[in-house]
């Protein structure tokens, strides 16, 4: 009897819980948005698709493997940023992309402005390189690169530019 009673409060919380998950908005469509408890931004929610292993970002990367030479969060203005996608098993002519974004940044009005796209169209396993050069320096403050497989969000990752050290 007590089996049945543990086994029934279970379940009450199980419901109650997606109850209010469902309620809260994190259980719709493609349109979600999670607010950071960090800053109050909001970001979209990434839907992996299960080809993206890993995302790195980093300062530099090997000249044919890709791998990450140096991973940071942090940036200076002058850097340069990689973005490492490590793929697997890919099917033929499937499109990564790259779209670099403000998110929060010292500059009137460029909050959420995109910043730069780029494609690679590929297939099978290995890393990918997406790079973005400032041109000049970039606004302190945070960013996010967002990573697309076949125009569909798979991954995201936020980092910052800071003034100095890292």
């Amino acid at each position: 009897m007590k089996i049945l009673r543990l086994s029934l409060l279970c379940f009450i919380v199980l419901v109650f819980s997606l109850s209010c998950k469902a309620v809260t908005g994190l259980l719709t469509g493609n349109e979600e948005t999670i607010i950071s408890q960090q800053t109050d931004e909001t970001l979209p929610i990434p839907q992996p698709g299960g080809l993206i292993t890993r995302v790195t970002l980093a300062l530099g990367s090997e000249p044919e493997t890709y791998n990450p030479v140096n991973p940071a969060t942090e940036f200076l203005p002058t850097d340069t940023i990689h973005a490492i996608v490590a793929v697997k098993k890919a099917p033929a002519d499937t499109l990564f992309s790259a779209r670099w974004v403000t998110t929060r940044v010292d500059l009137e009005d460029r909050d959420n402005t995109v910043i730069n796209t780029t494609e690679i169209q590929t297939g099978g396993s290995g890393n990918l390189d997406f790079t973005l050069t400032p041109d000049g320096e970039f606004p302190t403050g945070s960013y996010r690169v967002e990573i697309y497989v076949n125009n569909k969000l798979d991954q995201l990752k936020t980092y910052k530019i800071v003034a100095s050290g890292r």
